[in-house]
């Protein structure tokens, strides 16, 4: 609305028609592009939500420039072994979908996810409080619905596991976070 510079992505499998509404919408201040990847462009946009409540933790507790950055580096990551377990294309994670995404919702205070995540520091009260005087947040259900799953079928995805602790056993952010620079060491990849 304020003609800033903004991206997109359009996912379809009909490749025809996904450039027909590319050329539509796009503008000399928004633009397009295309994707086949449909389960990766919306698991991207689902699960970068998870994530932005844990950036608004770690912006309340006040960690810092690279806890971020450690996030969203280890987030990614995450985000692309779901885009796997669902079915979609990895790759998609490094798009506008994904990464892109994720570090807009990351770092942005407007972020509703962000703003639950930073409030659920600050006040130091019941996650369901919160998110229930806000109107529910779509990290939340998101992480409460995919928590079994993790938890089940043993996927690798600890930062994912420990934001469902803390909105499904109740733990603390920072009892999350201690546990994470707890783990095992281990190569990067």
């Amino acid at each position: 609305a304020q003609q800033k510079p903004a991206v997109t992505v359009l996912a379809s499998e009909n490749k025809l028609i996904s450039q027909q509404l590319q050329e539509y919408l796009s503008t000399d201040y928004f633009r397009c592009y295309t994707s086949t990847d449909i389960i990766g462009v919306q698991v991207g946009g689902i699960f970068k939500n998870v994530l932005a409540i844990a950036a608004g933790c770690i912006e309340a507790l006040q960690l810092g420039v690279n806890a971020r950055s450690a996030l969203i580096t280890r987030g990614t990551l995450e985000l692309s072994r779901i885009i796997e377990y669902f079915g979609g294309t990895p790759e998609t994670v490094m798009g506008i979908s994904g990464l892109g995404d994720l570090i807009a919702t990351c770092s942005s205070d407007f972020s509703r996810n962000w703003q639950l995540g930073y409030q659920l520091v600050q006040s130091n009260t019941n996650v369901q409080w919160i998110d229930t005087k806000r109107g529910q947040t779509e990290g939340v259900r998101t992480i409460q619905l995919f928590y079994s799953t993790i938890v089940n079928e043993s996927l690798n995805l600890p930062i994912m596991l420990a934001i469902g602790d803390v909105f499904v056993n109740n733990a603390s952010p920072s009892e999350v976070i201690q546990y994470l620079m707890k783990r095992g060491l281990k190569s990067e990849f």
